[in-house]
């Protein structure tokens, strides 16, 4: 067993750890004071009575370093910055439960006592270097740390009576929970990817470990979550309005089919009376049903709520669409379902909105619309209604284009896979799928058939209970995680560079490379996975050297393998590679000139992008390499005699139309290229 230095910790709230080299933390002292001395004062009786708020019963941390050690990487930290510390110390305290977060593994129970290694949410208050000049060693360091929350007294979860839980409840232990009854219960546990049914009503059980917090959520193993709020179920015989939007499988193009309608559903008439459901109902365009997807969605829906009325509103319209200006706000058929559904609210007000179903976007991908414009039409659709019905947590449920329609079409695939990907951007949105369990029959490739629109209509109402309670995920922010350089002074046409540390996700890698034979790159792996072309740059004086920015996604790390290939044998070649979380497209820029100290290029640089830099110089003056207009990333390094490069990035908060990039040699240079990539933020 290795012993580490020190057992000491320090983390960023972006999760990345303050690094601590060799003898940085050599004999470090802890000291572990309390903030307040409290509010302690004498009655009338000369009693002494404590006053002090327990909100205020914090730690200082004080973390000291000595006698010529290296220093650590906390240079960057600034008086109220955020982090946790984990502390190498121990805390003892009386009783059996820690107050405050434990290093897993630490605890220890000693007769009436705890004991404990503390883990500290903490801002810093002062930051000390010290160090001596010509020995080339830190003297010292010092670090204080106030502790930002007290430790929290938390209550017992509050639970609806009809929820009941056993063992232990604060602050963590193992717990059963059980629904007694069939009113549903909002609980919701995912573990190893089994998810329970969040409406699951009688009979619900399981056991499980948990920690829990003062709002009523359980956290299982650190990212299961269980809520046990209760749904608020709306009382048995609710009148729901269900507006039904966009083409023609939501009018129904084929035969309807023999089942009869629930006698509790009625349809909104173009004026807003309501009118039974037959085989031919009027909509906004003229258009008759059958409707057999809202027929079997209502037969779905009722068989759960027997006592409820439906009110469907008819805004579908065959042919239609967002690229063709029909569901875009101010559109006719956008304001006509708008309208139209405030009006049988108006003259209904016992009604209230259960959803919007959607099927439809064939005449966006006949368009072949963008998936750009397409998701800033559907936010514009779903947050347009939303405001207008003053219903900001409406559900929607969007169905899926026929298999056959969109085959191997690569404008109707991008459609489609921009429609299914819906909730990654929206809360309380779900996919009726035509695909799953098994891919629905149609009849002329766009339509499906009696029996297509049967199951489309089950899947609808399926997808409900998922859109009831779905949560888009957090979209990640757009910036480098990582960025690390590897050289190599070999001459071959095959460059491995093993162990290059990355981050799971995208990796765009710069390469550089130059030999005798104008050689080019013709390709990069990473992982053994094709790399794409961002761009490539050969310098302005010669064809022996040349620089490229390529892009990896679905990169798996820690660590990875770059291969670089060149036609034909190079001298030597060395790479960048940064990680790079939520990045979107990426398009390439360059310049390069020769017998010059200084190269620059002027870029629009659009709001929230991010910019990445890479320049070569011949011949090497690695240690003068200087950037403006972007971050320095990767100091000046040597990829062979007379040959460096450098690196550098910036993330931009808005717009700068002529933003200027130029690096600085010092010196003139014979082979100077400057390339790099502009990378726009997930859509």
């Amino acid at each position: 067993m290795t012993v580490p230095e020190t057992y000491l910790s320090l983390t960023k709230p972006d999760g990345t750890s303050i690094e601590f080299p060799t003898n940085s933390a050599t004999y470090l002292s802890v000291a572990v004071e309390q903030t307040n001395a409290g509010e302690l004062v004498e009655d009338v009786n000369g009693n002494l009575v404590d006053l002090t708020d327990p909100a205020f019963r914090k730690y200082r941390v004080s973390l000291s370093c000595r006698q010529n050690v290296q220093l650590p990487a906390v240079a960057g930290l600034w008086r109220g910055q955020e982090l946790t510390v984990a502390l190498p110390t121990t805390l003892r305290e009386p009783g059996s439960t820690p107050s405050r977060t434990a290093v897993s593994g630490s605890v220890q129970v000693v007769g009436g006592y705890v004991e404990y290694r503390p883990v500290l949410t903490v801002a810093v208050d002062f930051n000390s270097l010290e160090e001596t000049e010509w020995q080339g060693m830190s003297s010292g360091w010092r670090l204080t740390l106030l502790e930002k929350p007290a430790a929290a007294q938390i209550d017992p979860i509050p639970l609806n009576p009809e929820l009941q839980i056993t063992g232990n409840t604060y602050p963590g232990g193992v717990f059963t929970v059980s629904s007694t009854s069939g009113t549903p219960v909002n609980v919701t546990v995912t573990l190893d990817g089994v998810s329970i049914d969040p409406n699951a009503t009688g009979g619900l059980s399981f056991t499980i470990p948990f920690t829990a917090s003062s709002d009523g959520v359980l956290t299982i193993d650190g990212d299961v979550a269980v809520d046990t709020d209760p749904i608020e179920e709306p009382l048995s015989g609710t009148t729901w309005v269900i507006p039904l939007a966009t083409q023609s499988n939501m009018l129904g193009r084929a035969a309807d089919s023999a089942d009869a309608w629930p006698a509790n559903v009625q349809f909104a008439a173009q004026d807003g009376s309501l009118i039974a459901p037959s085989g031919s109902i009027p909509s906004v365009a003229g258009d008759s049903g059958p409707f057999t997807l809202a027929k079997h969605f209502a037969i779905a829906f009722l068989a759960a709520r027997p006592n409820d009325n439906l009110i469907f509103v008819p805004g579908a319209d065959g042919g239609t669409g967002f690229a063709n200006g029909n569901w875009n706000p101010g559109d006719v058929l956008y304001e006509n379902l708008r309208t139209l559904t405030n009006t049988v609210l108006s003259n209904n007000p016992e009604a209230v909105l259960r959803c919007v179903l959607v099927q439809g976007f064939e005449s966006d991908a006949v368009n072949a619309m963008s998936v750009s414009a397409f998701n800033g039409a559907v936010a514009a659709f779903i947050d347009g209604l939303r405001s207008a019905w003053n219903a900001p947590d409406l559900p929607f449920v969007f169905g899926e284009m026929a298999d056959d329609f969109v085959g191997t079409n690569a404008d109707r695939i991008a459609i489609r896979d921009a429609a299914l990907a819906i909730p990654q951007l929206h809360d309380r949105v779900a996919i009726a799928s035509s695909r799953t369990p098994n891919v629905l029959d149609t009849y002329d490739n766009t339509h499906f058939t009696t029996a297509g629109l049967v199951e489309l209509g089950a899947r609808h109402y399926a997808a409900l209970s998922v859109a009831d309670t779905w949560q888009a995920p957090e979209p990640e922010v757009l910036g480098v995680t990582r960025v690390t350089s590897a050289e190599s002074s070999a001459s071959s046409s095959s460059y491995v560079f093993n162990d290059v540390p990355v981050d799971d996700g995208t990796v765009f890698v710069a390469v550089t490379m130059r030999g005798s034979g104008d050689p080019e790159l013709t390709s990069v792996t990473v992982n053994g996975a094709a790399a794409s072309l961002v761009g490539r740059r050969e310098a302005a004086t010669g064809g022996q050297q040349e620089t490229g920015i390529y892009r990896a996604n679905g990169v798996a790390g820690p660590i990875a393998t770059v291969v670089v290939n060149v036609s034909s044998q190079a001298d030597r070649c060395g790479i960048v590679a940064w990680s790079v979380s939520g990045a979107g497209s990426a398009s390439f820029f360059s310049t390069s000139d020769g017998s010059v100290d200084t190269l620059s290029t002027s870029l629009d640089v659009p709001a929230g992008a991010l910019v990445l830099g890479h320049a070569t110089t011949v011949p090497s003056n690695g240690s003068g390499l200087v950037w403006y207009g972007l971050d320095q990333d990767i100091s000046g390094r040597e990829v062979s005699s007379n040959y460096a490069h450098t690196a550098a990035s910036r993330l931009f908060s808005v717009r700068e139309k002529y933003h200027v990039v130029a690096v600085e040699a010092g010196a003139s240079m014979n082979h100077f290229v400057l390339a790099g990539a502009l990378i726009s933020p997930q859509a």
